[in-house]
């Protein structure tokens, strides 16, 4: 990794001409720097065309860098997370990108769901969107799927342009990102962290049936007996499948409404009426038994994918009618 010390550096950008760190105000945008100019004459070896960066590369840089300063401990500001991806892309510059300022790049990682800002004394503090910033979202079903499906050798890859994730085999599609999938020994990490918290008499029992030779299936056979410790759990996978899901599509600059089907539900639910199950069906569906099918389909979306598998689904489901 380049050292931190450059940061501060100035880079030659020409003949007579030096790069000086960028140091703006809240009420004075980043200008691009000066472009290098590129002339060859008769006989002298052709320069190459510098490198272009599109949006997607750098919201990328971006994101890796905010991420690097929280990491470590350091504030983001615009002016030292501008200057640092000089220091880690030395071809970076704002004149190659489609953007005229520093400010319209943070802007469009804003509207693009990866990053926040918010003015200090002076400069602008940036930070990257985290789990507790989507409460309430819904993950596409398909890229669910992908995170929480720990099947050995199973790999799944989010398609940029139909916004879908699929499984596949051997080298990734193009246009594609691999889509990380939580393993059990994660999984199983939370299981036992969770088992630690005071849960009642249920404490010594998830714990005993954690060393069991399938402690997953044994630690859900000890929380069916207990609605609000299911509960709890369910809450908590979700948290961490979410989390997962948050910090991959920011490590790769996907915006965060291609990968939720929507930014967040609303705070108190329409009032519903009355449906029908179907067109040929008579019966009515009550307002509670609307409310009761949306708790399971809840539950249904928490569940690992071994358990789903598991339920009973009666044949006549299965078929079209």
């Amino acid at each position: 990794m380049t050292n931190l010390s450059r940061e501060n550096d100035t880079r030659e950008c020409g003949p007579g001409v030096r790069e000086a760190p960028v140091t703006p105000s809240p009420e004075t945008e980043i200008q691009a720097p000066l472009a290098k100019t590129f002339s060859g004459t008769a006989g002298a070896p052709l320069h190459s065309e510098p490198r272009q960066f599109p949006t997607t590369d750098v919201f990328t840089l971006l994101v890796s860098v905010i991420n690097e300063f929280e990491t470590t401990g350091k504030t983001p500001t615009a002016a030292g997370v501008s200057a640092r991806m000089r220091v880690v892309e030395p071809d970076f510059s704002i004149a190659r990108t489609d953007f005229s300022t520093f400010r319209g790049i943070t802007k469009a990682a804003e509207s693009a769901g990866l990053v926040e800002a918010h003015r200090a004394a002076s400069d602008y503090v940036l930070k990257l969107v985290s789990v507790e910033d989507v409460r309430g979202a819904t993950l596409r079903p398909d890229l669910w799927r992908a995170v929480q499906d720990w099947t050995y050798g199973a790999r799944y890859a989010f398609d940029r342009n139909t916004k879908t994730t699929e499984q596949f085999a051997g080298t990734i599609p193009s246009g594609s990102v691999e889509v990380p999938s939580i393993d059990k020994a994660t999984v199983l990490d939370w299981m036992t962290k969770f088992a630690s918290r005071p849960s009642g008499s249920l404490t010594t029992q998830l714990t005993e049936a954690l060393r069991e030779d399938d402690p997953v299936s044994a630690f859900y056979r000890v929380i069916r007996g207990d609605s609000s410790v299911k509960r709890r759990w369910n809450r908590r996978l979700r948290s961490g499948i979410l989390d997962t899901a948050v910090k991959w599509s920011a490590r790769n600059a996907i915006p965060r409404k291609d990968i939720f089907t929507s930014a967040a539900a609303p705070s108190s639910p329409p009032a519903i009426a009355p449906t029908r199950l179907s067109a040929s069906s008579s019966v009515a569906v009550s307002p509670p038994d609307v409310d009761l099918r949306r708790r399971i389909l809840t539950i249904l979306e928490s569940m690992p994918l071994h358990e789903l598998l598991r339920l009973p689904i009666p044949l006549e489901h299965s078929l079209n009618r």
